[in-house]
C-alpha cells in the first residue's frame, strides 16, 4: 500500500515518509508503520543474515542454541522462547502476529 502512496524505505535511498495531504496541499501527511510490522521485519532480517554491531556478530544461530538449551533445563533463561520462533519457512513468514514474549518479564 505504501508503494501507491509514494512511500519506500530502502537501504540505498533517503527514506521518504510524507506525502502531500490530499485536502490541503499546504499540510503533509506523515505514514509510519505500526509496531508489530517492524517487530516482523526485524526478527524477518535477522532470520535471513547476520550482522556486526561494534565489531561483534549477531547471528540466529546464537538464538537457536539458546532455544535448543531451554528445552532440556528447568531454569530458562528465555522461558518463552520457542525454535519455532527462530526458524524460518513459509508457515513463519506468513505470521501477522509476532512472538515477542520472549523479552517479556513475568
Amino acid at each position: 500500500m505504501w508503494s501507491k502512496f509514494g512511500i519506500y524505505v530502502n537501504k540505498y535511498s533517503t527514506p521518504k515518509v510524507r506525502i502531500e495531504h490530499p485536502c490541503d496541499s499546504s499540510r503533509n501527511l506523515y505514514l509510519i508503520p505500526d509496531v508489530p510490522h517492524i517487530i516482523k521485519n526485524l526478527r524477518a532480517a535477522f532470520v535471513k543474515m547476520d550482522f556486526r554491531y561494534n565489531g561483534k556478530l549477531f547471528s540466529v544461530e546464537h538464538v537457536k542454541r539458546v532455544a535448543e538449551m531451554d528445552e532440556t533445563r528447568d531454569l530458562k533463561l528465555a522461558p518463552n522462547l520457542k525454535l519455532s520462533d527462530v526458524e524460518t519457512g513459509h508457515f513463519q513468514k506468513m505470521k501477522r502476529v509476532v512472538r515477542c514474549m520472549c523479552l517479556a518479564t513475568q
